[in-house]
């Protein structure tokens, strides 16, 4: 198992489980992902380290936003985790470019964000978390879309679980 499998284990379970109350982390995470996957497209004669760094800035950003600007960030947030979410679910399914379903993606994340911000962050947060995961195992192709969907539920019943939790 090599370092980016590793982290996207790491950082898969972490949304999936806390991302509800980690809010600034999937901010953060979708921003990586979506400079890391988008970077090639915008820079096609760019070296192997311009979608590392591309991801970098845009995670940093986005937890910078996630911390400091809540209001900006739910919509970020939601704009780049839905986007994120619908690319890579439509991947392969659609014979039309890849910025399409992210465009859609992410105006429903960011709408629904802005809507239902709770329950689409449980959403969001364990989609995305269940991709990175199901991507850091190298999970098979014809079991790809069963492992998302069954850990997505799993991590909407946990984050479910703990937000019904009254404090004290």
């Amino acid at each position: 198992m090599n370092l980016s499998s590793i982290v996207e284990l790491v950082l898969g379970v972490t949304l999936l489980v806390l991302g509800r109350k980690l809010f600034w982390l999937m901010v953060a995470v979708a921003g990586f992902a979506v400079g890391w996957i988008l970077a090639p497209q915008f820079f096609p004669d760019g070296q192997e380290h311009v979608p590392l760094i591309a991801g970098i800035v845009l995670g940093l950003l986005g937890a910078l936003a996630g911390v400091f600007a809540q209001k900006v960030a739910v919509l970020l947030g939601g704009f780049l985790a839905g986007g994120y979410v619908l690319m890579l679910l439509s991947r392969g399914a659609l014979a039309i470019p890849e910025w399409i379903p992210f465009v859609a993606g992410g105006i429903l994340g960011a709408l629904f964000m802005k809507w239902m911000f709770e329950w689409t962050l449980i959403l969001l947060t364990s989609l995305l978390g269940a991709l990175l995961i199901v991507s850091g195992l190298g999970v098979e192709t014809e079991w790809h879309v069963w492992s998302v969907a069954i850990l997505s539920v799993v991590g909407v019943v946990i984050q479910a679980k703990m937000k019904g939790k009254k404090k004290g």
